[in-house]
């Protein structure tokens, strides 16, 4: 049965604004907060502040829309909270319990599913699941008639748990209303008269003095399911804080005075032309302007919610960079920039501290382009909707999957394959790809062929490519590296230049940037050397594996180690040099190639001149560095990823004549990289 219209409250009906001395009455807003405090007032919240035109009744506070509703004791409030066996039904016992707090609405499914309709919503950029109201108080009317009698009766938890025929039922949920563990159920009705917050007394504003004056803060949120993990990962954003504190990571502020504004020609007894809430809910003057900016970690404009945000905190400055607000930026990315409608600062610079890189989401193929760490200048009078795409760094987006071990000849595979699944993780799908990996969904799927639908015929690039954890780890190492060509091809598209050797451009066969990062990462010799095809190459990137492909296309700026022998250098000091060099520099996700036998290193590279392709003496290998070892402050061996899963790398030798071992056997020649992103 769908909801009633008119099921969205302004939170004083018509009779209660006539309570108030609207004269008195100002509406404000809590200041941003780069790292809201628990139990502390949250950003963008509305308070209120007014003074009553008399006493009893007090005007009651109703929800905005119908939910669970939670008391939120203060502890600082006078008064106890009663054990079930001493509840009783007098004013005496109830003069006793501690009763001044907050109350917190969670919407229920019906609901949040009306206010989704665009009739009802509006422009509304985000909606609120959670509304705070503080400080109220919860009276007597409400225990005893409104809990007792009136509302759906639920199970109490406890021990043991009260079933709602249990005999002393009431006594049991008033005990646990008022601890804050028992949450009734507000519904909204088939008519107004059987709603239960118009129906039934609700919770009452809490006068501070004697002269009745009275502070209401309004605070909601948003509190989606995040795309990119688990929800418990905001636990750990912000350990020892209740999920039903405004602070809590999971909880995305949403500016309350802008919520009430855009629904307000839903809201019941909130119409135009009444006093109260023109005052409350007045435009122009010295009152808000918000305007929304969308951050997203996936490449559209389309709703997020991501476990990374609310490590990030969102910087807004001027354009000679004082800082005019920071804020955490909420799990579901929408930010809400507010200004004086009278004085407007409507060009600014919007940037991002926390260690995300970020983009402008309006730039075209946004995908392909590299994030950076330099403020977007958002014009709201151009650009009313601004888009900015957030990041992880590469070196954490790399390290995300876990770490396979199908064993075997796969390493340039491996590495490849874990590279290019965490490029298109992080650029296209905002960490969704990885997440849900061994079954991706079709929000994602539709993600990566949307950035792909204008490829030429030619790159058959399609998310049935990566879906489902494809290639899958034990791939046949050959097939599952070539199926992601048209992956990078979609990346790198442009032809590469002709390289000059011996005096000649000429190539029967034109690489372009994908195909170029493939074959050097795999370390194609024959490539590398055949006639038709050796002038795709740049002598800089051959036979450096999947660190010459980053450098190449220019996914990495450089490389971080890519050895050359000093004239007259004996083995013992070059391979030293290469080991030293591996022993700082590296981060986290770089990737590396090694080479057993500097010959094989050599030869590789003299291919495009040689009469012959190079014959292998030994072998090469192709990991991902993980992180350094270190016993006692140094460095003792290094940590890679590969086809074997995770292992150290140990150094060995003394001074003058280190090597860096894998599987007990030291290795001669590294080339390595760092991603640049």
């Amino acid at each position: 049965m769908p909801i009633r219209s008119g099921f969205l409250l302004f939170p004083f009906s018509a009779a209660d604004q006539g309570r108030i001395s609207a004269p008195s009455l100002t509406a404000s807003d809590v200041a941003f907060a780069a790292a809201p405090i628990a139990g502390g007032p949250f950003p963008q919240a509305m308070q209120l502040a007014f003074r009553l035109t008399a006493g009893l009744p007090l005007p009651q506070v109703r929800p905005l829309f119908p939910g669970r509703l939670r008391f939120i004791p203060d502890p600082a409030a006078p008064g106890i909270t009663p054990e079930p066996s001493a509840v009783q039904f007098t004013s005496a016992e109830y003069a006793k319990w501690r009763t001044v707090g907050t109350i917190r609405v969670a919407v229920d499914l019906e609901a949040a599913t009306a206010m989704n309709d665009p009739a009802v919503r509006g422009g509304l950029e985000i909606l609120p699941a959670v509304v705070w109201y503080g400080p109220v108080r919860i009276s007597e009317e409400f225990l005893f008639n409104t809990l007792r009698t009136a509302l759906h009766r639920g199970r109490v938890g406890g021990t043991p748990s009260i079933p709602p025929t249990h005999a002393n039922w009431a006594q049991h949920a008033v005990a646990r209303f008022l601890e804050g563990r028992y949450e009734p159920i507000l519904r909204p009705g088939a008519s107004a008269a059987a709603d239960d917050r118009i129906a039934n007394a609700m919770p009452t504003v809490h006068p501070v003095d004697a002269q009745l004056n009275v502070a209401l803060r309004i605070t909601m949120a948003s509190r989606p399911a995040p795309k990119d993990g688990l929800s418990s990962a905001f636990n750990a954003l912000t350990p020892g804080i209740d999920l039903d504190d405004p602070a809590h990571a999971a909880n995305g502020a949403i500016p309350a005075r802008h919520v009430l504004r855009v629904l307000r020609p839903q809201l019941t007894d909130g119409a135009a032309g009444a006093v109260v809430p023109d005052a409350v809910l007045a435009t122009g003057g010295t009152t808000p302007v918000y305007r929304a900016v969308r951050f997203t970690r996936v490449w559209k404009p389309v709703a997020d919610c991501s476990v990374r945000f609310p490590a990030q905190r969102v910087r807004v400055a001027d354009a000679a960079d004082t800082e005019l607000a920071t804020q955490r930026l909420p799990a579901h990315g929408m930010f809400f920039w507010s200004y004086p409608a009278d004085a407007p600062v409507t060009d600014v610079r919007v940037s991002i501290v926390g260690g995300m890189r970020w983009i402008d989401g309006a730039a075209s193929d946004v995908w392909r382009l590299p994030a950076a760490d330099a403020p977007i200048a958002v014009d709201f009078a151009a650009t009313p909707a601004p888009h900015i795409q957030l990041r992880l760094r590469m070196r954490e987006a790399m390290l995300v999957e876990p770490r396979d071990r199908p064993g075997g000849y796969r390493c340039t595979f491996m590495s490849m394959r874990r590279s290019v699944r965490a490029l298109v993780d992080n650029r296209i799908c905002g960490g969704r790809l990885n997440f849900g990996r061994s079954a991706t969904n079709a929000e994602t799927i539709r993600l990566i062929n949307d950035a792909w639908a204008a490829l030429p015929a030619s790159v058959h690039a399609r998310a049935s490519i990566l879906q489902n954890n494809q290639p899958l780890p034990n791939s046949e190492p050959g097939v599952g590296a070539t199926r992601m060509i048209p992956v990078l091809q979609a990346f790198f598209p442009n032809p590469v230049p002709a390289q000059n050797i011996g005096g000649s451009t000429h190539r029967t066969t034109i690489f372009d940037g994908g195909q170029l990062a493939h074959h050097l990462w795999q370390s194609r010799i024959d490539l590398f050397h055949a006639g038709g095809t050796k002038r795709n190459f740049p002598t800089a990137h051959i036979g450096r594996g999947g660190a010459g492909a980053l450098v190449a296309s220019g996914l990495a700026a450089s490389y971080h180690l890519d050895p050359t022998r000093n004239a007259g250098e004996s083995d013992d000091a070059y391979f030293d040099r290469i080991a030293g060099g591996m022993l700082t520099g590296l981060e986290p996700g770089a990737v590396l190639q090694f080479w057993y036998d500097d010959a094989d290193f050599e030869g590789i590279k003299a291919t495009q001149t040689s009469a012959t392709a190079h014959v292998m003496n030994e072998y090469g290998h192709s990991p991902v560095f993980l992180g350094y070892v270190r016993t006692g402050g140094v460095v003792t061996a290094i940590r890679i990823i590969d086809q074997g899963g995770e292992r150290n790398c140990a150094i060995q030798g003394p001074a003058g004549s280190r090597r860096i071992e894998w599987h007990g056997a030291e290795q001669a020649i590294w080339t390595t990289a760092n991603w640049t992103e």
